[in-house]
């Protein structure tokens, strides 16, 4: 640094030093060796200061102090070694070490008893200690400095070169592979243009290797389709509650004598069933649909540019991809409507003619005359089913049936077993199209499309890129 400073001729020429010493001693991987003359106060040092700013923890600086061959027989030279005069700079880490300016001009096994001797005869010298002198310790101590370094920067290396390593094998995957011929750039079309096809089956049964949440076919519609049921379930009123009791009633009217069984062919369980459950159902397999449509639409919108940005055919031809996506994305429109009119149906099946051969239905109501007309406060059997409150109640106004009670008390019984006749009956319908409903909008919406995608994929493709016709035709 001296020798390039001399050469510049500039006024600042010893800022420009301590900046571009300052910038080396920096660098983490860099040793700072701070040449300090023994005769110097070498405590004030400006390169002393430069090299501690740079690293604090002095784990990588070593302050080397030359010339004590040079020293008087006396002075305070051990005290500033061990920096122990107030005001001394503790050198933390590795310290000061002193050496002589000229090495001894033997060599080998003399060298270093010439050395040892230098160092435990000098009056001024002979107190250090002995790893704190001798050329030996030098090499020691940078040897030591310069393993450490390597073992801390050693993993953030292999990092690097890791990471520069994936940076290109993917560079080089993405490299769309050279082709000679017509019949090339269709062979890798067509493989690019199946591969969208599997791709997007394997999200749909939940075989794929994907890390993007959106793209799990599979696991966004499972969520949907619970979503669908509960949604259903908090729309459809609670048929045991008061609430719906004089609304029952209303409807209801005269019913003395009818069997409670027969219920479900009368009209008034179907009008009750169409007003709570029809909006309900229809709505909410509406919004299954739609939800169903986003997640294929963006699935397929990823696994065609996926699979078509890798291919140069695909490439040579700027609009394929977007061909493709728009025409997946009509077949998914063709779909949802077919969804849309068969959920319709089936909403429109249960509304218009209310139908079961679940045991449930016949073994639940049997269970509530049973207790309604027994003991009612002996329901243990039957918490799953009705609320003991409902069954106190509905024991009164039946066994008022059974006791010449007032006009009123027959229809207030007819009432109660309407009510637990609705009640059993929305568990059905709950548990029937929470099954039904989200079957057929997979079905149509996943697995009939993946069916029409490939032949659909062809055609475009045919319609639009000239070489897939050309080598088809050869």
């Amino acid at each position: 640094m001296s020798s390039a400073a001399s050469a510049i001729q500039e006024d600042d020429i010893e800022a420009q030093t301590i900046a571009m010493t300052r910038k080396r001693c920096e660098s983490p991987g860099t040793i700072i060796v701070c040449v300090l003359p023994a005769s110097e106060d070498f405590h004030n040092s400006k390169a002393l200061r430069v090299a501690l700013e740079a690293d604090p923890t002095g784990s990588r600086t070593l302050g080397v102090v030359t010339k004590v061959d040079l020293l008087p027989p006396t002075g305070d030279f051990a005290s500033k070694m061990n920096a122990s005069r107030p005001g001394d700079m503790k050198l933390p880490g590795h310290g000061l070490l002193a050496v002589c300016s000229k090495p001894p001009s033997s060599s080998g096994a003399l060298a270093d008893r010439t050395e040892r001797e230098w160092f435990r005869e000098h009056p001024q010298l002979k107190s250090l200690h002995s790893d704190q002198w001798g050329m030996d310790t030098l090499s020691q101590r940078l040897v030591r400095i310069q393993r450490g370094l390597i073992g801390q920067d050693l993993p953030r290396k292999i990092d690097e070169v890791s990471q520069h390593l994936d940076s290109v094998r993917h560079t080089l995957r993405e490299m769309p592979p050279r082709t000679v011929s017509n019949e090339q750039k269709q062979r890798l079309l067509s493989t690019a243009i199946g591969a969208s096809s599997v791709n997007f089956y394997e999200l749909c049964m939940a075989m794929d290797t994907c890390y993007d949440r959106e793209m799990h076919v599979a696991a966004r519609t499972q969520e949907s389709c619970r979503d669908f049921s509960a949604k259903v379930e908090v729309r459809v009123p609670d048929f045991l509650s008061d609430e719906l009791r004089d609304e029952i009633a209303g409807q209801l009217g005269e019913s003395s004598g009818v069997y409670l069984n027969n219920f479900i062919h009368g009209n008034v369980f179907r009008r009750l069933v169409k007003k709570h459950f029809e909006r309900p159902l229809a709505e909410e397999a509406k919004a299954l649909v739609a939800a169903v449509v986003g997640v294929v639409k963006h699935a397929l919108s990823q696994v065609l540019h996926q699979a078509l940005s890798s291919s140069s055919a695909a490439a040579s031809h700027e609009r394929l991809a977007d061909r493709l996506i728009a025409s997946a994305h009509s077949l998914v429109d063709e779909e949802m409507e077919a969804a849309l009119r068969t959920t319709s149906e089936i909403v429109r099946s249960e509304m218009r003619s209310p139908f079961t051969q679940d045991a449930l239905y016949d073994d639940t109501l049997a269970l509530f005359e049973r207790l309604a007309f027994g003991d009612a406060t002996k329901s243990a059997e039957s918490d799953n089913f009705f609320p003991a409150s409902f069954l106190i109640a509905s024991s009164v106004d039946c066994k008022a049936d059974r006791s010449d009670a007032p006009l009123c008390a027959p229809n207030a019984a007819n009432v109660r077993k309407l009510q637990a006749s609705l009640h059993v009956y929305k568990q059905i319908v709950l548990r029937r199209t929470s099954d039904s409903i989200p079957m057929l909008v997979r079905e149509r919406l996943l697995f009939a499309l993946h069916d029409r995608l490939a032949p659909d994929f062809s055609s475009t493709t045919l319609c639009c890129c000239p070489i897939y016709t050309r080598s088809l035709s050869m």
